[in-house]
C-alpha cells in the first residue's frame, strides 16, 4: 500500500483476526479472550465483561499491552442488563477501561467531529460505500477509503468533446473499494483474510455535459462488475454515475462526484436462502482543486 495511504488511515487501523476455536494456529490473544469467554460456568473476570448470560455476540474487542498481553477485553455488542446505553456509549466506556489498565488518558470526550481520511495534499478519490441491511445495522455505518490518482487515470480521464468508451478496469484502483462493510463478510479460510476485489469489468461512456459556470461537464456512465478473489469467483455488479467537472481551457478534470448503485447477493445461513441486499457507494475527488 502506498506510503501515504497508510499515514492517512493510521488513526482507523487496527488488527483483526477471523476463525473458528478449533482452529490450530489460533493467535494468545485470541486464546486468552475465548479461553476466558467461553469457560463453563465462569465467574465475572476483571479483565472481561461482567454477566453476559446466556447472550454472547461472535465478536470481541481486545486491548494488548506493548509485550502482547490481553489486559482487557469485551463482547462487541452490548447485552441486556447493561442499563439503556447505546453501543457507541457502551464501547466508549470499555475503552476508557483499557485505557486506565495500560495508563493512557480516559479523559475521552463525549462526542468529536467526523475527520474523513485524507491524503496529506496528494490528489485522490475517497471512496465511502455502505451496505443498506436492516438486519445488521453495523454494516450501514459507511467504510471510507482513499486511494492516489495515478497519471494513467487523468489521462484516460481527460476532457475530450466527443463520445467515448473506456473499460472499467483501467479505474480498478478505486473501483475495487466498492465493497459490503463488516469483519463477517468473505474470506479466505486458510489465511483468514478478506477477499479483495480481483477484477473490475465493464464498459464506461464519457459523454460531454454541457457547462456550468466556468466549468465544462463530462458524465461517466455505465454497468461494472466486481469479482473477488474467492475460488468461486463470487461476483456483483451495479451502475455508475460520474461527473466530471474541467476548468475551461484545461483538459485535467478539476473535481468530480459520482455514486454506485449495486446489489450484493449474502446467503442467509440461519433461513437457508439468498439475499439481495442493496449496496451504495459514493465518490468525491479530494485535493484536486489546483
Amino acid at each position: 500500500m502506498d506510503p501515504v495511504v497508510v499515514r492517512a488511515l493510521q488513526p482507523y487501523i487496527v488488527t483483526s483476526w477471523h476463525g473458528h476455536r478449533d482452529d490450530p494456529d489460533l493467535p494468545d490473544a485470541v486464546r486468552t479472550v475465548w479461553r476466558e469467554k467461553f469457560a463453563a460456568g465462569r465467574n465475572p473476570r476483571p479483565r472481561g465483561p461482567q454477566n453476559l448470560g446466556q447472550r454472547q455476540s461472535n465478536v470481541d474487542l481486545a486491548f494488548l499491552d506493548p509485550s502482547g498481553n490481553v489486559v482487557h477485553w469485551f463482547d462487541g455488542f452490548q447485552h441486556p442488563g447493561r442499563g439503556r446505553q447505546t453501543l457507541a456509549e457502551y464501547t466508549r466506556r470499555q475503552v476508557q477501561t483499557a485505557a486506565k489498565r495500560l495508563n493512557l488518558p480516559n479523559n475521552f470526550p463525549a462526542t468529536r467531529s467526523v475527520e474523513l481520511p485524507d491524503l496529506e495534499g496528494a490528489a485522490g478519490v475517497r471512496v465511502l460505500c455502505m451496505l443498506h441491511d436492516n438486519r445488521m445495522r453495523a454494516y450501514r455505518a459507511p467504510t471510507v477509503e482513499v486511494i492516489p490518482l495515478a497519471e494513467n487515470d487523468w489521462e484516460l480521464l481527460a476532457y475530450s468533446d466527443q463520445e467515448r468508451t473506456v473499460d472499467a478496469s483501467a479505474l480498478k484502483s478505486w473501483l475495487s473499494q466498492v465493497y459490503p462493510p463488516g469483519v463477517m463478510e468473505r474470506t479466505n479460510p486458510r489465511t483468514k483474510e478478506a477477499y479483495r476485489i480481483k477484477s473490475v469489468e465493464g464498459k464506461l461512456t464519457l459523454t460531454p455535459a454541457g457547462t456550468r459556470g466556468k466549468h465544462r461537464l463530462i458524465m461517466v456512465r455505465g454497468t461494472i462488475r466486481l469479482t473477488d478473489e474467492g475460488e468461486d469467483h463470487f461476483s456483483y455488479d451495479g451502475n455508475l454515475e460520474i461527473l466530471l467537472a474541467y476548468k475551461k481551457g484545461s483538459r485535467d478534470f478539476y473535481a468530480l462526484r459520482g455514486v454506485f448503485d449495486g446489489i450484493y447477493p449474502r446467503f442467509d445461513r440461519m433461513h437457508n436462502h439468498l439475499r439481495n441486499i442493496p449496496l451504495q457507494a459514493v465518490f468525491e475527488s479530494i485535493n484536486t482543486e489546483s
